[in-house]
């Protein structure tokens, strides 16, 4: 996953906006299935803090950088 696209995941997890995130899941190569299966699933039971849990450390290992 691209810095940018980890960006924007993170701002549409913020806005609680599912149709967003829905929307940048489906930009994944069809390579990544376990990725776009297991954030289709935390999405679709509302779990945004999970997901933003999962990615915090990516956004800050890139900031760092």
């Amino acid at each position: 996953m691209s810095p940018e696209w980890l960006t924007r995941l993170s701002e549409k997890v913020l806005e609680a906006n599912k149709e967003g995130i829905m929307d940048l899941i489906k930009k994944n190569p069809p390579s990544e299935v376990t990725l776009i299966r297991e954030l289709n699933i935390l999405v679709n039971k509302f779990q945004f803090e999970t997901i933003l849990d999962l990615i915090e450390p990516l956004l800050t290992k890139i900031n760092q950088v």
